[in-house]
């Protein structure tokens, strides 16, 4: 009997210093730092995202902000995007690690004689 009083009493003393762990970690945002190299793509020439350069930090619930770190999956950071490398316009891609935290960019896709023509102005 003694030894099943002294479980419980370990078991309620874990569970209560489970209870009182720090929730300050819990991820709240997520800031881009520095965007991809590449937010212009051409058709024909691009079929699929470059997040290359990219770098973003958490922010979390009471803690300060995580350091910089690159735009991919092996930090936890998953991409949803719509993009059609098909056809212009203007797409937002997504950035997101659980539902809570979230940050948004653009990127231009452009046909190659759309290109040239911007770059023409440009010279003018």
């Amino acid at each position: 009997m003694e030894l099943r009083k002294t479980i419980i009493v370990f078991v309620a003393i874990c569970l209560l210093a489970l209870s009182a762990c720090d929730t300050g970690m819990f991820i709240v945002g997520i800031e881009i730092t520095d965007y991809p190299h590449k937010l212009l793509y051409i058709i024909s020439m691009d079929s699929g995202l470059d997040l290359e350069g990219g770098m973003v930090r958490f922010h979390h619930k009471s803690a300060p902000p995580s350091e910089p770190f690159r735009m991919d999956r092996s930090h936890g950071v998953d991409v949803r995007h719509d993009i059609d490398f098909t056809k212009e316009g203007i797409y937002a891609v997504t950035l997101f690690r659980h539902e809570e935290a979230q940050a948004t960019f653009p990127i231009q896709v452009v046909s190659l004689e759309t290109l040239e023509s911007i770059v023409e102005a440009s010279r003018e």
